[in-house]
């Protein structure tokens, strides 16, 4: 037995779980980018999605009264400050004719990595297989591995003309008993986005299968070319999806999580 002066060999290094999770594939480039910033040299990076303009000056404006209001600086409800859930479901109805419950069916969270863990995690449990589309958002893989889940993977089909939803892979693994897919569209890496063929048909398989939809919709005010549908258009709306968003890239507030 080992005394206390002496620990057991091991009893202080990471768990299983956090060593099975390595760092971003873009820690080694932004660090070299940094380095050689902070040369002087004028380096356009192309490692990380990070905004070159900042927040609206309507936001900006707003935030300066609310900071000497000690309300601002105190807890907050846990789904988000119920002003904030009523302009977002306002926004969904005016630039998309999605009509929301805010006290229902929205939840704000610090981001859309914090979005993707809550939804995971609330519709899995551990050792459930959940299917990434590749090329995929690597953060999601990593909360995939974290929450113990079973990781499958089936890669976009690529042409010429662009990237095709995978439909007979998807479809094979939906067989096997997925409990959730992870989409994000418009694409990160790729920027590429699903017609509305594609859309409906992996709602209307995920639906019919059982399987949780969940859609990360980071970039969607930055789809310029590809199907605005969604499922959450269609009425009665599916229970089985989830869509996440983001403020930090389209409104350039990345820090202010």
């Amino acid at each position: 037995m080992a005394s206390a002066e002496e620990p057991r060999k091991g009893a202080f290094e990471a768990s299983r779980r956090i060593g099975r999770v390595s760092f971003p594939p873009i820690t080694t480039f932004m660090d070299r980018v940094r380095e050689l910033r902070s040369r002087g040299t004028r380096v356009y990076s192309m490692a990380q999605a990070a905004p070159w303009y900042g927040p609206p000056t309507e936001a900006i404006a707003s935030l300066m009264p609310r900071l000497s209001d000690l309300s601002t600086h105190s807890y907050g409800p846990d789904p988000g400050l119920s002003s904030t859930r009523i302009a977002l479901a306002r926004d969904f109805d005016l630039r998309r004719g999605i009509a929301l419950d805010p006290m229902e069916e929205l939840h704000i969270t610090c981001g859309a990595s914090q979005a993707f863990l809550s939804a995971l995690i609330s519709v899995t449990d551990p050792g459930d297989p959940v299917l990434v589309i590749e090329p995929y958002y690597f953060d999601h893989v990593f909360a995939i591995i974290f929450s113990d889940l079973e990781l499958k993977r089936v890669s976009m089909s690529g042409s010429s003309e662009g990237w095709e939803l995978p439909r007979e892979r998807i479809a094979e693994q939906l067989e096997k008993g997925l409990r959730a897919i992870v989409l994000v569209n418009p694409g990160n890496p790729t920027g590429s986005t699903l017609s509305e063929e594609e859309l409906r048909w992996l709602a209307g398989a995920t639906l019919d299968a059982g399987c949780y939809l969940i859609i990360d919709e980071t970039y969607e005010r930055f789809n310029f070319t590809g199907s605005p549908w969604h499922p959450w258009q269609e009425m009665p709306r599916a229970p089985n999806c989830l869509t996440l968003g983001s403020f930090s890239k389209s409104l350039g507030m990345p820090g202010w999580r």
